[in-house]
C-alpha cells in the first residue's frame, strides 16, 4: 500500500470511530428516540462518507496526478540530462585524443631534438679525439 491509501484508510477508520461514538450518545438519551435518531443518524452519515469520500478521493487523485506528472518530468529531464552526459562524454575523449596527440607530437620533436644533440656531441668528441691525436 502507498501512503496515500494508508492515509485514506486511516480516516475512513477515524470517522467509523467518531459514528459509533455518536451512535453510542444517541443510544444513551432514552429507547423513545433511539430508533429514529439511529436511522437517520446512520443515512445522515452514509450521505456524510460518501460526500467526504468524493472529495478526499478528488483530493487524493489530484494528488496522484500531481505526482505522476512530476514523474514524467523528472523522468524526461532524466533523458535529456543523460543525453547531455553521452554528448559530453564523446567530447571529453575527443578531446583527451587531441591533447595525447599534441603531446606525443611534442615528445617525438624533443625526441629528435636530444637525438641531434646526442649525434652532434659523438661528432664533437670524434673532432676532440682527432684534435688531440694531431696534436699528439
Amino acid at each position: 500500500m502507498d501512503r496515500n491509501e494508508n492515509i485514506h484508510l486511516w480516516l475512513l477508520e477515524e470517522d467509523q470511530k467518531k459514528r459509533r461514538a455518536h451512535i453510542s450518545e444517541m443510544n444513551d438519551q432514552g429507547p423513545a428516540n433511539q430508533h429514529r435518531t439511529i436511522a437517520y443518524q446512520l443515512s445522515f452519515e452514509r450521505r456524510t462518507v460518501s460526500a467526504g469520500e468524493n472529495k478526499q478521493q478528488t483530493f487524493i487523485s489530484a494528488d496522484l496526478e500531481q505526482l505522476l506528472k512530476k514523474k514524467a518530468d523528472l523522468e524526461a529531464e532524466l533523458h535529456r540530462l543523460d543525453d547531455q552526459l553521452r554528448i559530453l562524454d564523446a567530447q571529453a575523449e575527443f578531446l583527451c585524443g587531441k591533447i595525447i596527440q599534441e603531446i606525443r607530437k611534442q615528445n617525438q620533436e624533443k625526441e629528435q631534438a636530444v637525438y641531434h644533440l646526442h649525434e652532434r656531441i659523438a661528432e664533437m668528441e670524434t673532432r676532440l679525439g682527432q684534435y688531440n691525436e694531431e696534436e699528439s
